[in-house]
C-alpha cells in the first residue's frame, strides 16, 4: 500500500497533535463519507460499456481469443466478463428452446442476448455510423485474423461449390477468405471479385497473383452481373447490411446471372428471431434519419434478416433451397432449376 507523508499534507501543529496519540507509525484516515467505487472517475460507466461490448462481440460470433487480444485481457478475463452477462461459453440448450433463424437458443439465453442486444445500442447510441468501405479500410491489418472466426463457414461455402465450376462471381469478396477455401480445391477456377474497398482488393490480388482473378471496385448494387454468364454467384458476410427491399432486387439480378442449374451460396449473419430483426432495423432507420445519411450511402450496420425471411426472399425471385447450414454463419444453397 501507498502512503503520503504527514509534512507534505498536513500543517505543523496538526502534526504534533497526532503525535500526542502516535508516533513513526503508519496510520489509515478514512473518507469522511464513504462513495461508490468509480463514481467520481467514471471508471465503473467504463468498464461496464466495455463489457456489454465484448459480450456483444461474443454472441455476434467473436472468438474469446480474439478478444482477448482486442482488449488486451487473458482469455480467463473475457469468460469472467461472459459468465457475469450470464453468456454460456460452450453451445448450451434446456428442454425449453426455440429454433429460430437456423439457431437454437434457450429461451433464457435469447432474453439474456436481447437485453444485452439492446443495451448495446443504448450505449453506442451516439457514435457516427461509418462509411462502409471506410470502416473495413480501417481494420484492414487485422481483418483476416478477426474473421477467421468463420473458418469452418468457409470452408462450407468451398464444399458447396459444383465440381464442374469453372466461372465464379464473389460479391463483396474483400479479402478473399472465401476464396482461399475456394482456390484450394479447384485451383483453375475463373473469378471475379466485386467490392467497395480498393485495399482489401489490392490485398487479395497480392496474395493470389497467379489465379484467375478479375477485381472490380464497385458497388455491387451497380455492377452489371450480366445474364447466364455464372456457374456460382457467391456472397459472404455482406449482405446483413442492407435491406430486405434492395436485396430482392439484387437476388433477382444474381438469378438471372446464374446460368441454368448453377448456384447461388450466401454466407450471412441470421438474426435469432424476429425480434432482434426488427429491432436492428428500426435502430437502423432511425440513425440514418437522424444523420440525414442520403439513401445512396452505405453505412456499417447490421440488419440481419431470419432465417424464414432470408429464405422467403430467395425463393421469391425463383431460387430453389437446396442447403442450409448452421455452422459460424448460416451457409444458404439455392439453385435455378429453370428458365424464367
Amino acid at each position: 500500500m501507498s502512503y503520503d507523508r504527514a509534512e507534505e499534507i498536513l500543517p505543523e501543529d496538526l502534526i504534533r497533535a497526532i503525535q500526542q496519540y502516535v508516533s513513526g507509525k503508519s496510520i489509515y484516515i478514512p473518507c469522511r463519507e464513504k462513495k461508490s467505487w468509480g463514481s467520481q472517475t467514471k471508471t465503473r460507466q467504463y468498464y461496464q460499456k466495455r463489457n456489454e461490448e465484448i459480450r456483444r462481440k461474443y454472441a455476434g460470433g467473436i472468438a474469446v481469443k480474439f478478444l482477448a487480444e482486442e482488449y488486451s485481457l487473458s482469455e480467463k478475463s473475457i469468460q469472467r466478463i461472459l459468465r457475469a452477462g450470464a453468456l454460456p461459453i460452450k453451445e448450451m440448450h434446456s428442454d425449453r428452446s426455440v429454433r429460430e433463424g437456423g439457431r437454437e437458443m434457450d429461451m433464457k439465453t435469447k432474453e439474456e442476448y436481447l437485453q444485452g442486444l439492446r443495451r448495446w445500442l443504448r450505449d453506442t447510441e451516439d457514435e457516427p455510423l461509418e462509411e462502409m468501405a471506410s470502416f473495413f479500410e480501417k481494420r484492414l491489418d487485422d481483418y483476416e485474423e478477426r474473421m477467421s472466426v468463420w473458418e469452418k463457414s468457409y470452408r462450407l461455402v468451398a464444399q458447396s461449390i459444383p465440381g464442374e465450376c469453372r466461372k465464379i462471381l464473389d460479391l463483396g469478396c474483400g479479402t478473399g477468405l472465401e476464396l482461399d477455401q475456394i482456390w484450394k480445391t479447384n485451383p483453375d477456377v475463373e473469378v471475379t471479385g466485386v467490392d467497395l474497398s480498393r485495399a482489401m482488393l489490392d490485398k487479395l490480388l497480392a496474395k493470389h497473383p497467379d489465379k484467375r482473378f478479375a477485381a472490380v471496385c464497385q458497388d455491387y448494387f451497380d455492377y452489371d452481373p450480366g445474364r447466364e454468364q455464372w456457374d456460382a454467384v457467391i456472397s459472404f458476410e455482406s449482405l446483413h447490411h442492407f435491406l430486405p427491399e434492395r436485396k430482392r432486387e439484387l437476388y433477382q439480378k444474381i438469378y438471372h446471372s446464374v446460368k441454368v442449374g448453377g448456384v447461388f451460396i450466401l454466407g450471412d449473419y441470421i438474426a435469432c428471431c424476429d425480434e432482434e430483426e426488427e429491432l436492428l432495423r428500426d435502430v437502423y432507420l432511425r440513425r440514418r434519419k437522424q444523420s440525414a445519411i442520403p439513401e445512396d450511402r452505405f453505412v456499417h450496420f447490421d440488419i440481419p434478416l431470419t432465417m424464414e425471411h432470408e429464405t422467403g426472399l430467395l425463393r421469391s425471385v425463383g431460387f430453389q433451397i437446396e442447403n442450409v447450414m448452421d455452422e459460424d454463419a448460416a451457409v444458404i444453397v439455392c439453385r435455378r432449376k429453370e428458365a424464367r
